[in-house]
């Protein structure tokens, strides 16, 4: 017998057994087992061995890879997008690793339904908060997902669809949370950061920040030509057009066309926003801790207030679909209901 036959007698024996235990009491069915003890078997064979099938696939095809050069090549491209989130998956996908070593499996890639549910119930009693579970079972479906594509669906994301991920919590409003509902408070405290501010290259962009509604992370690779912009966000070329008021304060800064802020990494940019912030929060001139995100959430709000256009402002956010601006809009407060 091959390995095939060996684990379909073994499994379909032992179903057999639990079926007749658990519905001895059911009389009509157990008049049928009595007449043929096969009877269960041929019920359910088909799926049983549809399944060690399917089992026994992803098991060769995960022994075709190397887990280690797989997850290597997977955060390189990630690196491209985002660095943090490179770092994010790469915790993620090493104590996985380490979790299945123990769990005596010969690669990660052979995981199992079964095994992927408890994994997250174990990262559950580490005491792990539910969004960093999420975050880290994202990471780890992200690759599988690419792993799906790369050997034909031969690998399965066993992530995809669990139960056993913890759910989104509603976060209450805490003293210091941005009330994004006031865009004139919201506005005025982003014209006395940019009145303190003595950087003129920061200035500059916090303007396109709160104004047009860039990322951080777009500002290293920038270049203008004339009222139009051209970078990188998350990886994708973008490009668009910058009002008045962004072009006055880069014409103010003394900047150069090509590469204005080619010192300005994300980390960098979000760093001397902080250290801005915080004297300006302490010294009591603004109402709350702003972040570089909360600049573009200024931008977004302001620009769906105008005229309800979720289509322009999908645009202007360069969003990949409508359905990403609007769990967008609604993370933001929006009612898109009452507003529709």
């Amino acid at each position: 017998m091959n390995e095939l036959q060996v684990k379909a007698s073994d499994t379909l024996n032992t179903l057999n057994d639990q079926i007749k235990t658990l519905i001895a009491d059911d009389t009509e069915i157990k008049a049928a087992i009595l007449q043929n003890p096969d009877y269960v078997k041929r019920l359910l064979q088909e799926n049983i061995i549809d399944e060690l099938k399917a089992d026994i696939a992803q098991k060769k095809a995960a022994m075709r890879y190397d887990f280690q050069q797989e997850a290597t090549d997977f955060l390189k491209h990630c690196e491209l997008k985002s660095i943090h989130t490179a770092k994010a998956y790469k915790y993620a996908l090493a104590d996985f690793a380490d979790w299945t070593k123990e769990k005596g499996l010969e690669t990660p890639l052979a995981i199992t339904p079964e095994l992927a549910d408890a994994y997250i119930y174990d990262l559950q009693t580490q005491g792990k908060a539910a969004a960093t579970i999420r975050q880290h079972i994202g990471g780890l479906s992200a690759f599988f997902n690419n792993m799906e594509r790369k050997s034909n669906f031969a690998i399965k994301n066993c992530f995809h669809g669990t139960r056993a991920l913890p759910k989104r919590k509603a976060t209450k409003r805490i003293e210091n949370e941005i009330p994004t509902e006031n865009l004139k408070l919201f506005r005025k405290d982003i014209m006395t950061i940019i009145k303190n501010e003595s950087c003129n290259e920061l200035k500059a962009m916090i303007y396109i920040m709160a104004f047009r509604g860039l990322r951080a992370g777009s500002f290293q690779y920038m270049s203008f030509h004339g009222k139009k912009f051209f970078t990188t966000s998350k990886g994708k070329e973008i490009s668009g057009e910058l009002p008045e008021i962004c072009i006055e304060a880069i014409s103010k800064a003394g900047l150069k066309k090509t590469a204005p802020f080619a010192d300005w990494n994300t980390a960098k940019v979000s760093a001397m926003f902080q250290y801005h912030i915080g004297k300006l929060y302490t010294a009591g001139k603004i109402a709350y801790k702003y972040s570089c995100h909360d600049l573009r959430h200024f931008y977004a709000l302001t620009e769906y207030t105008k005229n309800k256009d979720i289509y322009a402002l999908k645009n202007l956010l360069n969003h990949c679909s409508i359905a990403v601006t609007e769990i967008y809009l609604q993370g933001l407060g929006v009612d898109l209901k009452k507003t529709a």
